[in-house]
């Protein structure tokens, strides 16, 4: 008898130490993001054990930390083979699938070929129902940025790539800088946020050079079968998208004191099988004296 309750002893403390760190992996992966990188994969494994460690402390079990201790190794063994930094996504546990937006803003020239300070650039945020989609509230949209430079031959010529991370801030990883740059962007502020045409996804960066082109590349979680209503069309328009440049001032976006040459490219792209994109829609615009007031309209390509 002794023995049996000794054994029902340590199967209900291993299970109350699992729960523990099981749940304390959760909370870190949806408050911080973690893990995404390698100090933030052992902080996690060591955080949830310590969670097992002080229920096995309150139930005078041993089992419970020793649970915790098996987890903690399984997630540094298991988290490299199966490819993290992953995340425990609502959008796999509610059914969602993902869609992407590029978002292309060639500085191809200014009236005294000097940068421009303080740009704001703006594009009409891939919506459903002219409404950014959203999961637990928030915007489902996140994204990646690569600051290129423009050859004489037309090519890209990646300069920097930097996205933001919850744990990291915003990560930065440089290839080669040309013309003019010296140092990377730095990103002053970035969001989604509504206009009196529909949501947009903005960022506002210190400077840009002429001849740089910046590419965003955004992400969207939409609910799965709702894939196909995405779009970037201004709402009540037969087949228009919409773009702004201007300089922020923080208290409203203004034109520039001078012309600008400028190309905006809006695409959106949807899966096509593993590993395979394909593009749905397609907008574009250039002009060669923008003034940046009010934003211009882009027409499909």
């Amino acid at each position: 008898m002794g023995k049996k309750k000794g054994k029902l002893s340590a199967v209900l403390g291993a299970t109350a130490g699992g729960l523990a760190w099981a749940l304390a992996v959760l909370l870190l992966n949806r408050g911080l993001g973690w893990p995404d990188s390698w100090p933030t994969l052992v902080a996690t494994g060591g955080l949830a054990f310590l969670a097992s460690a002080l229920v096995s402390r309150i139930l005078r079990k041993p089992w419970a930390a020793h649970a915790g201790a098996v987890c903690a190794l399984a997630l540094l063994v298991a988290c490299p083979l199966a490819g993290w930094p992953f995340r425990v996504s609502q959008q796999e546990e509610e059914g969602y699938e993902t869609r992407y937006a590029y978002f292309i803003t060639y500085i191809l020239g200014t009236e005294d070929n000097g940068p421009l300070d303080n740009v704001h650039i703006a594009y009409l945020c891939p919506n459903i129902d002219n409404k950014c989609p959203e999961i637990g509230g928030s915007p489902a949209v996140y994204s990646t940025w690569v600051l290129y430079y423009l050859a004489d031959n037309g090519d890209l010529l990646p300069q920097v790539q930097f996205r933001w991370s919850k744990s990291s801030g915003w990560v930065f990883e440089i290839h080669q800088f040309y013309g003019e740059r010296g140092a990377p962007p730095t990103v002053i502020e970035h969001g989604v946020g509504p206009t009196s045409l529909g949501p947009v996804v903005w960022a506002t960066l210190d400077r840009l050079y002429p001849r740089e082109v910046l590419w965003q590349v955004c992400g969207v979680d939409v609910p799965t079968g709702k894939g196909r209503s995405l779009t970037l069309r201004v709402a009540g328009s037969e087949n228009t998208s919409f773009a702004r440049l201007g300089y922020d001032n923080f208290e409203r976006i203004n034109p520039y004191d001078k012309k600008i040459r400028v190309r905006f490219v809006a695409q959106l792209w949807e899966p096509a099988g593993k590993n395979t994109l394909q593009r749905v829609e397609f907008y574009q615009r250039e002009m060669e004296y923008y003034g940046g007031k009010d934003g211009m309209y882009l027409t499909p390509v």
